[in-house]
């Protein structure tokens, strides 16, 4: 179902040649052994351990590669600083994790750049890499600049088929936000990074912890939208010991479709926390932390570039293995107090209760998509998900939390299951080059099924090219199987 290609401003880079990339090692392993893990970034191929089917042990998977590239002395340096770090925080074998929601979610930490894609030209004109590249993914933007005058203001809204480029250029920057948790009623602060549309045709990349991002220019200009026009909002969670960048090659293909996209920092919860231990209420306090975000960019003071200029009052959320939880969570997917009670045990405490009792949902979550996560029987029994009120998106790899296990439990809930043939735990975030499914396609295919989910739920496009990918009606890529359970039928 081809959809009519209209030309659009594009926000690129300069050319350049084949991307020559670096791809990190996985520390998504549950042994403790986080010194051989960074090691790996700087010298070699690492063993590793994936979490595999839903609810059941860490399988061992063969040695995956780390960078194709000689470390640079500045990788190894920012490896050493790490290490060091490590070592002034304790073992990380011996923390505690607190409450572990996501099965092994809380020990999925992955390190590779937002920039870790195979060493090959991107094809800007397609929805994914190769010949079964499809038309009706390419180029469907509709672009403001054609028609309003004030064209170097406005971002293009994108109401067609996504618009995917994983060289598009977006601003990024971050901020400190602080907020009182409730149920707690203790301020927390975290880092929230934020994505945005830019006319800086050159610019200083971001870096991630000690990732980069070439294509995100760190604190660039904002080109806000024109007139009265608000962008709409993605904020993305991270998964466990994650950090919020690994989410920056899909963001910024939100971006260049005319969203604004924020990703706080679970404090706590973040790559360079080791040592920390985890409260029992912790995975209220990373939903707590989401709708803060959404809160920050609400209020955001009359002179900051993008106050008033982002909708938050119809919001997707995203998140990647604990933080797709999150985004459960935060649909709606709600958590079974009396379990919660059950469950309390040492170091928990009455303030702990609280904060999973004062959770509601909230109305500006209008929809959600969840990368590779597992979800906690426990804190949310399969009986919830008939109360899931939102259209949720879940994106899983045959080769990392294989999916199914959430489409049979969600039956009752309208999602959307797309299952990537040869994908790894990483593959939607762009965190690591999985051996089975070429990193180029798995970013494509998360970008250009997320885009269209929040382009039909958040900007209600009825767009034929959009209804298309969601259906299944159109192949986005070979290795991409689409189902809908009878809740979405």
């Amino acid at each position: 179902m081809p959809a009519q290609a209209i030309e659009a401003t594009s926000n690129r880079a300069p050319e350049r040649g084949p991307l020559q990339v670096d791809v990190g090692p996985d520390l998504s392993t549950v042994d403790g052994d986080l010194v051989g893990r960074l090691a790996c970034f700087a010298t070699g191929t690492i063993r590793t351990k994936h979490p595999h089917d839903e609810g059941k042990a860490m399988k061992e998977k063969a040695d995956l590669r780390c960078p194709r590239r000689r470390p640079t002395r500045a990788a190894r340096v920012s490896v050493a600083a790490a290490l060091a770090l490590m070592a002034a925080c304790g073992d990380p074998a011996s923390q505690d994790d607190g409450d572990s929601s996501a099965d092994e979610g809380a020990a999925n930490s992955v390190v590779a750049g937002p920039d870790a894609m195979p060493d090959v030209a991107v094809a800007g004109d397609s929805a994914v890499a190769g010949d079964d590249a499809t038309p009706a993914v390419a180029d469907s933007t509709v672009d403001t600049a054609s028609t309003d005058p004030d064209a170097e203001a406005s971002v293009p809204w994108n109401l067609g088929a996504p618009d995917v480029d994983l060289e598009s250029v977006a601003g990024v920057r971050v901020e400190e936000m602080t907020y009182t948790v409730p149920g707690l009623e203790t301020p927390r602060t975290v880092d929230l990074h934020t994505w945005y549309p830019t006319d800086d045709k050159k610019g200083e990349g971001a870096v991630f912890v000690i990732f980069p991002d070439e294509f995100a220019y760190q604190d660039a200009t904002v080109r806000p939208p024109s007139g009265s026009e608000r962008a709409p909002l993605l904020v993305y969670s991270h998964g466990g010991r994650g950090f919020a960048g690994q989410i920056s090659t899909v963001a910024r293909q939100f971006v260049r479709n005319g969203w604004v996209v924020v990703a706080p920092s679970h404090a706590g919860d973040t790559l360079p926390d080791f040592g920390v231990s985890l409260p029992y209420s912790f995975t209220a306090i990373r939903a707590f932390d989401v709708l803060a975000a959404i809160d920050h960019v609400e209020d955001l003071p009359a002179d900051h570039p993008l106050s008033g200029r982002v909708d938050t009052s119809r919001v997707l959320v995203m998140g990647h293995s604990y933080g797709g939880q999150n985004a459960w969570i935060l649909g709606g997917l709600p958590f079974d107090l009396d379990g919660v009670r059950d469950r309390c045990g040492d170091g928990c405490t009455d303030a702990d209760i609280a904060a999973y009792e004062a959770f509601h949902t909230d109305p500006r979550v209008v929809a959600g998509v969840s990368l590779d996560c597992t979800m906690d029987a426990n804190l949310l029994p399969d009986e919830g998900f008939a109360q899931v009120p939102v259209p949720m998106l879940h994106m899983s790899g045959t080769k990392g939390n294989h999916g199914i296990g959430i489409f049979e439990r969600a039956a009752a809930a309208n999602l959307t299951w797309v299952s990537a043939e040869g994908g790894c735990h990483e593959s939607f975030t762009g965190t690591l080059d999985c051996p089975t499914l070429p990193l180029e396609e798995s970013l494509r295919i998360a970008a250009v099924y997320a885009v269209a989910f929040g382009t039909r739920h958040v900007l209600q496009s009825s767009d034929p090219a959009v209804t298309a990918i969601l259906d299944g009606s159109v192949d986005v890529s070979t290795s991409a199987e689409l189902k809908r359970s009878p809740g979405a039928l």
